[in-house]
């Protein structure tokens, strides 16, 4: 067995290839596999090919996680109680209707209704659907363990959710 042709990515990636049905390099038509231009000499030189395309596609995914900069993260709260106990401390949990794209890290809370604004720090981000979400979690964000009682608060911004619901579960610091 040949670890570089058995890897899984290497498998994706000539599946897609065959799937377009041109050649990524000069777009002619394939044939039998292969475009008529770029044959390979050896299974060593289609190996040596494969590989330095998936190390392109994985080094440009490295570039954006180290050196990309990230948006500011913001979490909108217009209730004048959750402003409040965001503010003294008192609330570090949010649980929001939809899998949302928050990351551990720096996240502006605040109001565009109201004047004002803090730092925190997100610690976690669960995605899950609200009748799964964690009794700890329901008591933190709403004083009760109830997935019911949530659904009645929740519904004043979701008029739609409810148990089967997906959502996101963010805590901060």
């Amino acid at each position: 067995m040949n670890k570089v042709l058995d890897n899984p990515e290497i498998k994706k990636y000539q599946e897609n290839m065959m799937l377009e049905g041109r050649c990524d390099q000069c777009i002619c038509p394939w044939n039998d596999g292969i475009c008529e231009c770029h044959k390979w000499d050896s299974e060593s030189e289609r190996i040596k090919d494969l590989e330095w395309e998936l190390s392109k596609e994985a080094s440009l995914e490295i570039s954006k996680k180290l050196y990309m900069k990230k948006p500011l993260q913001a979490i909108l709260i217009a209730s004048e109680q959750m402003r409040n106990d965001t503010k003294s401390g008192k609330k570090k949990i949010t649980i929001r209707e939809g899998h949302r794209s928050y990351e551990n890290g720096p996240v502006l809370i605040g109001c565009h209704i109201l004047d004002w604004a803090v730092m925190r720090e997100i610690v976690s981000v669960i995605h899950t659907t609200l009748g799964k979400v964690d009794k700890k979690d329901l008591m933190d964000d709403y004083g009760s363990d109830s997935c019911e009682n949530a659904i009645k608060i929740l519904s004043q911004w979701y008029p739609k959710i409810n148990a089967d619901s997906e959502v996101t579960v963010i805590r901060w610091k």
